[in-house]
């Protein structure tokens, strides 16, 4: 309980007592939880300098022994998709854990947007009981990317509009 005798950094009392309570430690939740804990990266898996794969960390809380399945989104600041993720089935021990998504670095490049991109659409379940489950809407934002980081062979933009009828030709039209 706080009481009239507090007061601010001007000396003013507080205008009544007030109590509150609050408890740690106990949930009523029974399946796998967020804990809200993210942090995301690029990975050079070859050393040439560029992302082939960017990974996000989730944190996860693990209320039963048993084989889970994460998945998500991966959007840009537009909302746009980019790619579709999952962990696989795993088996993951109760407690505090932590499981990676994997989104390609071709595909990201590819769609040729920067980041920050988003992860939504986020899924942890039981794999062979998915009505337990957690799934958040937006889940993280992460840190700011070039899509030029990322490793990709083409990506064709800003190219000009040509429509070239079957069998003809035309000087601004281009081969591959």
């Amino acid at each position: 309980t706080l009481t009239e005798a507090i007061t601010d950094g001007a000396g003013n009392p507080m205008s009544g007592d007030y109590s509150w309570s609050f408890s740690t430690g106990t949930s009523t939740a029974t399946g796998p939880q967020f804990t809200g804990s993210f942090r995301d990266w690029g990975r050079d898996d070859n050393g040439d300098g560029l992302f082939d794969k960017l990974i996000i960390e989730v944190g996860l809380e693990i209320r039963e022994t048993d084989y889970y399945n994460l998945n998500g989104k991966l959007k840009d600041a537009s909302g746009a998709e980019i790619e579709w993720a999952t962990s696989g089935d795993n088996q993951l021990q109760a407690g505090m854990v932590t499981v990676q998504l994997a989104f390609t670095g071709k595909t990201i490049h590819s769609h040729g947007v920067d980041g920050p991109y988003v992860l939504a659409d986020l899924h942890i379940y039981k794999s062979y009981d998915t009505s337990v489950y957690a799934w958040l809407s937006e889940a993280w934002r992460t840190q700011n990317y070039d899509a030029d980081q990322f490793y990709g062979v083409l990506r064709f933009s800003g190219l000009p509009d040509v429509t070239l009828a079957p069998g003809q030709t035309q000087n601004q039209a281009f081969n591959l």
